[in-house]
């Protein structure tokens, strides 16, 4: 169990190199160029033979025959200007506030580890190396592209770092046995109104007031129409109309997202959803057109594959360390692969505040504590070497 962790200590200094390299290219969903050239040639450095996918993405297979399991990194920043005072910060307007260039130099580093001995694998491993996480389409656009085939894929593992929580000791992994992440459907709202002078309303149809209108009513779904057992959110992130102070215009755009974890949840609200929005709007001589632009369904981890990888997860963490938690109401790319293939995704504590890490992801002082590099990398490692020796 340990002989993973001990080589990744041994390369700690080089999976923060990399990490830190990685750091500074930033980019935004598919244009993540440096970053995925970055990775190719590493993994040609290693021995191996990686392959482009969907552009900036990157599949690479180590060992050959038996099972296959797939090990999944996200490349990926997100449209934050950095402000953590880092040496190493990134300068074009972006930011790993997110941590996917942590999650990207474990499984570089794993990736090595492996290719110096792939000729003990029982199986096959295959690295995926993936674009626009954030944009919730990196995944699905690789699975569609065969990331799954040739060679089939029987299981997934991926790992997400954390930071900013003092109830996830740095170093420490966290789990959810079915659904992790809830499912994300991303909603656009047009409102049509009419068009006239902003002193004489009468004579129009105000999108504006109309929009207004919707955001309250459907607020309340939540604790109206859902159990109270039931978690889910209903976000509205933006609302646009006019470009004059004295015009009603003929039209709003309203955008936002639905987040909920249950499949019961998820029908209910988007059908009660677009009853309210249009109805709303016709009661208010408009109308309305619910869109949604993108749909992610929920990240699960499979039962039966957690209970066969938790032995290696305690092994490496400490028994004490693997914590089981609630659900989480934000979304993760990687859900349409879990609902095919039995995936494993757990969360790694990097960082706490009482560590000098009090900003949690997604802020533009976001920080991640370097010191769980190896043991995530070992973790991957780890974890693809027992599941193919037990599944051989």
């Amino acid at each position: 169990m340990q002989r993973y962790l001990k080589r990744a200590k041994e390369l700690e200094s080089e999976i923060v190199e990399n990490r830190r390299k990685i750091h500074q290219f930033g980019g935004i969903g598919f244009d993540i160029q440096e970053t995925s050239d970055f990775v190719f040639e590493k993994l040609q450095s290693y021995g191996l033979h990686p392959q482009r996918m969907c552009g900036t993405g990157i599949v690479c297979t180590i060992g050959s025959g038996g099972k296959t399991i797939l090990l999944r990194a996200d490349m990926d920043a997100l449209p934050i200007q950095e402000d953590t005072g880092l040496p190493f910060a990134c300068q074009n307007g972006t930011a790993h506030a997110c941590g996917h260039d942590m999650h990207t130099a474990m499984l570089l580093a794993a990736a090595k580890m492996l290719s110096e001995t792939q000729d003990e694998l029982k199986g096959t491993v295959k690295l995926m190396f993936q674009p626009a996480e954030e944009a919730l389409k990196g995944a699905t656009a690789m699975m569609e592209a065969g990331v799954l085939e040739n060679p089939k894929v029987d299981a997934a593992f991926a790992m997400h770092v954390t930071t900013g929580h003092e109830n996830f000791p740095t170093g420490s992994i966290q789990y959810v046995r079915g659904v992790a992440f809830g499912a994300c459907d991303m909603f656009r709202i047009t409102v049509k109104g009419k068009e006239c002078h902003g002193a004489y309303p009468c004579r129009g149809i105000d999108p504006i007031n109309i929009g207004s209108r919707i955001v309250t009513a459907t607020q309340e779904l939540v604790s109206m129409e859902l159990p109270a057992t039931e978690e889910a959110v209903i976000t509205f992130g933006k609302f646009h109309s006019g470009e004059a102070s004295n015009i009603i215009p003929s039209e709003a755009v309203l955008d936002g997202t639905i987040r909920t974890l249950s499949k019961e949840a998820r029908t209910l609200l988007k059908t009660r959803f677009k009853e309210i929005v249009e109805q709303t709007a016709a009661t208010f001589r408009g109308q309305a057109i619910v869109e949604y632009p993108l749909e992610t369904g929920f990240c699960i981890t499979d039962p039966d594959l957690f209970d066969q990888l938790k032995p290696t997860l305690c092994a490496l963490a400490g028994e004490e360390m693997v914590q089981q938690i609630a659900p989480v109401n934000g979304s993760e790319d990687f859900g349409p692969i879990s609902e095919i293939i039995p995936t494993v995704y757990v969360w790694m504590g990097a960082g706490t505040p009482s560590e000098g890490y009090p900003e949690k992801v997604h802020s533009p002082r976001t920080k991640f504590s370097e010191s769980v590099l190896p043991l995530g990398a070992a973790i991957h490692a780890t974890v693809a070497v027992n599941w193919l020796a037990q599944n051989a």
